[in-house]
């Protein structure tokens, strides 16, 4: 049985798990990114966690899913937020390789998320597909002719940032944004995503307007990538999917604005991954590129 290390690098915290070749966690556990540190330091820790599995494991390569914009084939930071400060331009793969003597590769978390769904969850039977992840952000990616599709500056699906009149998508349509304009209008609590919900479900009049807002919004995005796109299947994830009533509720917003043919062809699911898509995604990840590099 062959043995790797998976990396789930997030902004609060890095979740790591031993993984076999069949995609099987043998076991995780997460640690503080402590982000404020800088990038070099991330990786350091990284670095740290492999050689201490190391005298556990034969572990036979390190799989990486970040934030940021990664350039997959160079195993490079190109951009990042100010979530992780000092982060661009940190050569991820060269470090860990360096410092291990372990093959890795590394890519964008939700490109890694898109990579676990193709390979095992809810896009195994589809060519062409879109995934968003809804959370603190709005994230995506894109599969095209059955290969996921990076872009000129491997930035491809960032849907956050796409306007939508005249304010980024994630400023309507993410759990921030759902909890920011519940600070505006129900005042008095610290609130969080249940929170909301759990009032809209009591038919409070002021959780309703901002649920409804924001289903509004996100139904928006999502109608315009089903124009422009047309896939055969949107996957959404993120912590809100679990809520029962979630797809229903989004679809009924859909269903005001877009043409009923194109919902006719294209499914909007939830992913069927959630807590270890990053780390499974990159495991695809580091499988795909091994063996393009054993190619060249």
């Amino acid at each position: 049985m062959s043995y790797y290390i998976s990396f789930d690098i997030g902004g609060t915290y890095t979740k790591f798990g031993i993984l076999d070749e069949s995609f099987n966690v043998i076991e995780c556990d997460q640690f503080p990114t402590q982000a404020y540190r800088g990038g070099r330091e991330i990786i350091n820790q990284v670095i740290g966690k492999v050689n201490d599995y190391l005298t556990k494991y034969p572990l036979e390569g390190v799989a990486i899913s970040s934030a940021g914009i990664i350039d997959p084939f160079k195993g490079e930071v190109i951009f990042a937020a100010n979530a992780i400060p000092n982060y661009i331009g940190v050569k991820i793969i060269e470090m860990v390789e360096t410092q291990t003597g372990l093959k890795t590769e590394v890519n964008n978390d939700v490109k890694c998320f898109a990579l676990c769904e193709k390979a095992l969850g809810n896009a195994q039977d589809v060519t062409n597909f879109l995934t968003l992840t809804i959370g603190t952000g709005i994230g995506g990616a894109i599969y095209i002719g059955d290969k996921l599709y990076y872009g000129t500056s491997f930035s491809a699906g960032e849907w956050g940032r796409v306007l939508i009149n005249g304010r980024c998508f994630e400023d309507l349509a993410s759990i921030t944004a759902l909890i920011n304009r519940a600070k505006e209008i129900i005042e008095d609590k610290e609130w969080t995503g249940r929170a909301i919900f759990d009032l809209y479900d009591q038919n409070h009049p002021d959780a309703v307007k901002v649920v409804n807002e924001f289903y509004e919004n996100l139904g928006t995005g999502i109608t315009n990538l089903i124009y422009i796109f047309n896939p055969q299947r949107v996957l959404i994830g993120g912590g809100i999917t679990q809520r029962s009533s979630f797809l229903d509720e989004l679809l009924t917003a859909i269903n005001k604005i877009i043409i009923p043919k194109l919902l006719e062809d294209t499914q909007i699911m939830t992913t069927k991954y959630s807590n270890h898509s990053g780390m499974l995604g990159a495991l695809v990840h580091f499988f795909n590129m091994q063996k393009l590099r054993n190619l060249k």
